[in-house]
């Protein structure tokens, strides 16, 4: 059995990544949320996630969960997005310094 959280834990952001795993919620949505969380600003402050992917198909290919091999990659708001069967991870854009 999974373990299901709507935040994201303090050791998920130190390692740069934050992950998710929400039953109940399309896989969009926690990547929205996700990649949300790793810039500080809400889901409806980003671009549209269909501008970058198909949105229904990312949904249809995790709705059941039956794929453990199946691993999307893309780029989405500066950020790394990875989402399997079992979680989204988002590793946000690295900022050089001055």
């Amino acid at each position: 059995m999974t373990e299901s959280s709507d935040t994201p834990t303090d050791d998920s952001r130190s390692s740069g990544f934050v992950r998710r795993n929400v039953d109940g919620q399309s896989v969009t949505t926690q990547v929205a949320t996700a990649v949300a969380d790793a810039l500080g600003t809400t889901a409806d402050d980003l671009t549209p996630l269909e501008t970058v992917v198909d949105t229904d198909t990312l949904d249809r290919l995790f709705e059941t969960r039956d794929t453990p091999e199946l691993t999307v990659e893309f780029d989405y708001e500066d950020c790394h997005v990875t989402v399997d069967a079992d979680t989204v991870g988002v590793e946000p854009p690295h900022h050089s310094l001055p």
